[in-house]
């Protein structure tokens, strides 16, 4: 059992995050020429802003009892502790969205260029992801179920051990950043069975494999900020939303490769109406 006394030190690791976040997509944006150097870092400043946004959201929906009554001071105070991830990529998918429009070349199909915008981010956010949770680890926020396993960890004033739930959470993006750069480094090299990777893929399973391994992880998480988190039906909010999201990203994923198969496309707007449409006009000319 490992002694551990918290420190607070959640926002120097979560600042270290956006900074690396910004410094990794900037270098890959360009290197994929993808924006020019203003469009890069206006691009970037946006998609931050709308992350810090979607996690203060989320947040104050998920513990509204955390915030103050001076509730606008504390939406906008960046030493405030919740900073929930959900939110954070719930905010990027939506800074990317808007971004993508403004800043992608005026002849871009917009598609296109989403999905290759997004296979950047996701690598540089999986990184961030595994330094926030760090921060998460050394501030003691994420309170772990009681465990006697050897690296359980005791926090002062308690005579039992407790999962590192926050250290899973940071080892599980840190996987994720893994398999991400390997497969978008060899992305024009590497081939599944259906040919080479299609734009769009690696955020799909960025997605799908975070939300399932959150969904597993949160089984060891008793509650945040020293309380115990709500359940319904057995499970946390946030499992809830895990679950969806991996079904449906799942529910896109294979039509994705079905058409990638058939038509061999490389970009792809609602994947299950596209595979429809598809299916409708191969039964017509049957």
């Amino acid at each position: 059992m490992i002694h551990f006394r918290p420190i607070d030190a959640e926002f120097i690791f979560m600042l270290a995050a956006v900074i690396v976040f910004f410094v990794y997509s900037y270098a890959l944006l360009r290197r994929k020429k993808l924006a020019g150097k203003r469009d890069a870092a206006m691009y970037l400043l946006v998609v931050i802003t709308f992350a810090v946004i979607g996690a203060r959201i989320w947040g104050f929906a998920d513990r509204p009892d955390i915030f103050s009554r001076q509730f606008f001071l504390d939406f906008v105070n960046p030493m405030h502790a919740d900073m929930q991830s959900m939110g954070v990529i719930a905010g990027v998918f939506a800074g990317v969205l808007i971004s993508t429009f403004v800043f992608r070349p005026k002849k871009a199909h917009y598609q296109y260029e989403l999905a290759r915008f997004f296979d950047v981010l996701v690598v540089p956010g999986a990184l961030a992801l595994f330094i926030a949770r760090l921060g998460c680890l050394l501030d003691g926020h994420i309170l772990g179920k009681p465990s006697a396993l050897p690296w359980a960890i005791q926090y002062p004033g308690e005579a039992f051990g407790r999962h590192p739930a926050a250290a899973y959470l940071s080892l599980s993006a840190l996987l994720i950043f893994a398999v991400l750069k390997f497969f978008f480094d060899h992305k024009k090299t590497s081939k599944t069975r259906l040919g080479k990777r299609f734009d769009g893929e690696i955020a799909v399973w960025f997605v799908s494999i975070y939300c399932f391994n959150r969904f597993w992880i949160e089984f060891f998480v008793q509650g945040h900020h020293g309380g115990t988190d709500p359940r319904y039906l057995g499970l946390l909010g946030v499992q809830w939303v895990c679950l969806v999201t991996s079904v449906l990203f799942l529910f896109h994923l294979m039509p994705m490769y079905i058409l990638y198969k058939f038509e061999k496309r490389k970009a792809f707007g609602y994947p299950p109406l596209s595979l429809i449409k598809y299916l409708s006009r191969k039964d017509q000319a049957d």
